[in-house]
């Protein structure tokens, strides 16, 4: 029997044990609470796009610090 379940990607969790939620987001990892909870179960190549999109939302964050 053939397994349906989507597969899991296995990409290093982003986080940063710096857990603090400040406007939707944490300012650690930069994830929302709903990219949080679907992590572990998000396929290598949604893992993937959501490290491009905390790499952009790193960048604007850094921008705006100066």
């Amino acid at each position: 029997m053939r397994d349906r379940r989507p597969s899991v990607g296995m990409v290093e969790s982003p986080c940063v044990k710096i857990c603090f939620i400040e406007d939707g987001f944490c300012i650690g990892c930069l994830r929302s609470m709903t990219e949080i909870r679907q992590w572990p179960i998000m396929s290598q190549e949604a893992q993937e796009h959501l490290l491009e999109q905390l790499e952009r939302r790193s960048n604007v964050r850094n921008t705006r610090d100066y």
